[in-house]
């Protein structure tokens, strides 16, 4: 290949990945920091975490279900009402949870995905009754800045520093570890609770069996297909490669490819108006237009 034609390449290549990354970031959870959790004690922030599970996931499961008993590909005005609702408990969720662990770039794509895996190992394990969970005052009077699920790795420590200071969230560590976690007890039963109903109302719409995968593959095109044809894909398209599914490396070859069109068209356009087109200006624009998406 010429130079000319690698530096077409490599330009189609980033315009793709513009586009890539842009569709991704359209389907991920607006993050929107102080979603009213309440986190003043270890009690409190476990308190918040299972309720706002609990609604996110009544409230998906209703909605969905309402979609995929029906006609219809895409949702209804009253069923992206019931999606907005539960996005706003999951944000309180979001909102329990410390992700200073996670690489600053990357923090949007990861912090769902996290939440997801700390609600399968919760779901798993045995969780003291709210009640015996310590209060702050009896943190307090303990000497203690820090909590764990009995018998599990999960952490509920108090942030001595920053715009978070005085709260207690799942621990840095217990966010970094949670992939560790989740595939050392994945292989327990569901515990009766929110994830096991969630779970069971979806068993004759698809053939995943954990809310993880769930998830995973109902986002995994970013909404270029409707939910019911994601719950439903042929599993060869599912199979994951060095941690993504062939699905999204088909999509990004998509991508790539109409990036390099447009590159090819804007270059030929210039040529019949004599021009040439400013490159430097066209990857600042990407990277103003991109860095929402990465942050």
């Amino acid at each position: 290949m010429s130079r000319s034609g690698w530096t077409i390449g490599i330009q189609g290549l980033l315009v793709g990945l513009f586009l890539f990354s842009t569709a991704a970031f359209g389907q991920t959870r607006n993050i929107t920091p102080f979603a009213q959790a309440d986190t003043s004690s270890p009690q409190a922030t476990l308190r918040t975490f299972l309720e706002s599970l609990e609604q996110n996931l009544a409230v998906d499961t209703k909605a969905t279900l309402s979609i995929l008993t029906s006609d219809r590909l895409q949702p209804n005005a009253t069923e992206k009402s019931m999606e907005a609702e539960g996005d706003q408990a999951f944000l309180r969720g979001l909102e329990t949870m410390d992700f200073s662990s996670l690489p600053s770039g990357f923090i949007t794509a990861l912090a769902v995905e996290k939440l997801i895996l700390l609600a399968e190992v919760l779901a798993r394990i045995d969780i003291p009754p709210l009640d015996d969970v310590p209060t702050h005052e009896a943190m307090k009077a303990a000497g203690e800045t820090r909590w764990r699920i009995p018998n599990s790795p999960i952490e509920i420590v108090r942030i001595t520093e920053g715009p978070r200071e005085g709260e207690y969230l799942f621990s840095a560590r217990t966010i970094l570890r949670l992939d560790e976690f989740y595939a050392s007890f994945s292989g327990e039963p569901y515990k009766p609770g929110s994830v096991q109903r969630f779970v069971d109302a979806f068993r004759p719409h698809t053939p995943f069996e954990t809310l993880f995968d769930i998830y995973s593959n109902s986002i995994d095109a970013w909404g270029l297909f409707p939910i019911r044809w994601l719950l439903n894909m042929p599993a060869w398209l599912l199979i994951h490669i060095f941690g993504v599914s062939l699905l999204k490396w088909l999509l990004l070859l998509v991508y790539a490819f109409v990036g390099y069109s447009v590159v090819r068209l804007t270059r030929f356009i210039c040529r019949r108006k004599g021009s040439q087109p400013e490159w430097r200006l066209f990857y600042s624009g990407i990277v103003t237009c991109a860095s929402p998406s990465i942050s």
